[in-house]
C-alpha cells in the first residue's frame, strides 16, 4: 500500500508535465513570440476597425492591441445603448460592470477579442455604434 500511495503521490499531486513542456518548447524555439505578434496584429485591426465604426464616441485606448474599447456616455444613454444592443443580438458590458471607483464614470465597455470571425466582429461593432446612435438620437428628442 505505502508502495501504491508513493507512487500515486509522484504523478497525481504535481501538476500535469505536458503543458509545462510545450511551453518551454514554445518560447525556446519563438514560437511563443511569434504566436503574441500574431495577437497583437490582430488586436491592433481590431481596435482600428471598432475606432472607424465609432468614430469621436470612442474613447482611443491606451494601446494599440487593446482587447477593449471604451465608448464614455451618460449613465442613462448608455443602459439604453446596451439594451438596443442586446435586443440585436449583441451583448456589451453594462454602463457600470467594470467600474470600481464610480464618481460618475459611465459608457459602454465594447470587447473586440469576443468574436473569432472578422465578419461578425464587423456587423457587431455596426450593432453597437447603431444603438449608440439611436440611443444619442432617443437621449436628444427626450431633452426637447
Amino acid at each position: 500500500l505505502e508502495r501504491v500511495l508513493r507512487a500515486l503521490r509522484a504523478t497525481a499531486y504535481s501538476a500535469p508535465a505536458l503543458g509545462p513542456a510545450i511551453g518551454a518548447q514554445w518560447i525556446e524555439d519563438g514560437t511563443a513570440d511569434a504566436l503574441a505578434a500574431e495577437v497583437r496584429a490582430e488586436m491592433s485591426l481590431r481596435v482600428k476597425l471598432a475606432l472607424d465604426l465609432f468614430g469621436p464616441a470612442a474613447e482611443p485606448p491606451s494601446f494599440a492591441c487593446s482587447l477593449h474599447v471604451w465608448l464614455p456616455m451618460p449613465e442613462l444613454e448608455a443602459e439604453r445603448a446596451a439594451a438596443h444592443a442586446l435586443r440585436a443580438g449583441v451583448e456589451v458590458t453594462p454602463p457600470s460592470a467594470p467600474i470600481v471607483d464610480w464618481h460618475g464614470l459611465s459608457g459602454l465597455r465594447v470587447c473586440l477579442g469576443g468574436v473569432e470571425d472578422g465578419a461578425d466582429l464587423e456587423a457587431a461593432l455596426r450593432v453597437v455604434a447603431e444603438a449608440v446612435g439611436g440611443a444619442e438620437d432617443q437621449l436628444a428628442r427626450a431633452m426637447m
